[in-house]
């Protein structure tokens, strides 16, 4: 859609994440909002400049996802996730539309399982990360430590592994968003209606991505990564309000971001890879910022983003 203005894309956009993030919360309210309607065919971005085309690696198990939670190698074509809890009440009624609770004891080896096996590829992006952007690695290997006593049979805070598919036709045909988060902090969806307070302190690893498939494969067409630490009483800590420059970041994770993000924020640091190939790192107002890359770091980063 070459032709079109960036306020008419934008506007589309953010359309087809009200209907989704409609979609999603149905369950919770019992009736959607009225959703607008779309004003414009959906844009398609050009296939990231450098991204190498999935070469089995989705495929052969290596996603969560896939390997977890949809168990086929198909795209999803309607909002498909699992949700791998400890607790044995995650959601009796009015649960997100397209999520399935897997809770308890099983859940919990799901869960363990997946943040040791994703963890070995987080490690190396941190290692690769080190002298591009300090900070992000930094506060990944905290988030890391944090998730390694995950093997506990006990802990404060409710773990949790989210894991979600759902189509993007915003980002063009056949193009679809795959989650993963690994996190303990408070999940104002989940923990909403919790008679005991939700205790403070957490972290987690958000890993997203937009991806194409065709017949010769799948593409990463964006995605992001971010980890947090979050704050406790005491330490330094604010609800941050994302500004307009937040938008390419937010754009990748809508619309369940709202279970990560919302509340005090603490460390967060991020790295985002827009549609033409460029990777940006971010902070808690998710607006990107251009940082130097290696090969070493890029090959990392597009490995932990097939994991999701």
């Amino acid at each position: 859609m070459p032709s079109s203005s960036p306020l008419l894309r934008a506007t589309f956009a953010v359309s087809v994440l009200a209907l989704a993030g409609a979609a999603y919360a149905i369950g919770r309210s019992g009736a959607a909002p009225t959703a607008p309607t779309p004003v414009a065919p959906a844009p398609a971005p050009a296939p990231a400049a450098g991204i190498v085309a999935d070469a089995g690696e989705i495929a052969d198990g290596g996603s969560f996802y896939y390997g977890r939670v949809a168990n086929r190698l198909t795209p999803p074509t309607r909002i498909d996730g699992g949700l791998f809890s400890e607790r044995v009440d995650e959601c009796t009624t009015g649960c997100p539309i397209g999520m399935r609770m897997i809770e308890g004891t099983e859940a919990f080896a799901h869960g363990a399982n997946a943040v040791h096996s994703v963890g070995e590829t987080l490690d190396a992006l941190a290692d690769a990360a080190e002298r591009v952007d300090a900070a992000f690695a930094e506060t990944l290997r905290a988030v890391r430590k944090e998730q390694a006593v995950w093997t506990a049979p006990q802990a404060p805070r409710t773990r949790r592994v989210f894991s979600l598919g759902m189509p993007r036709p915003d980002y063009g045909p056949d193009a679809a968003m795959v989650v993963y988060c690994a996190y303990d902090h408070c999940d104002p969806i989940f923990d909403a209606n919790r008679v005991e307070d939700c205790p403070s302190g957490g972290s987690h690893t958000l890993i997203a991505r937009i991806e194409r498939t065709t017949p010769a494969g799948r593409t990463i067409v964006a995605g992001l990564v971010e980890v947090e630490v979050r704050p406790t009483p005491g330490s330094p800590g604010a609800e941050v309000t994302a500004g307009p420059a937040a938008m390419p970041v937010m754009m990748v994770v809508a619309p369940v971001y709202m279970h990560f993000g919302a509340g005090r924020r603490g460390r967060v640091k991020g790295l985002f890879l827009d549609a033409n190939g460029t990777i940006f790192a971010f902070d808690a107002d998710r607006a990107p910022r251009p940082i130097p890359t290696t090969p070493e770091m890029r090959s990392a980063f597009e490995r932990v983003l097939r994991r999701a």
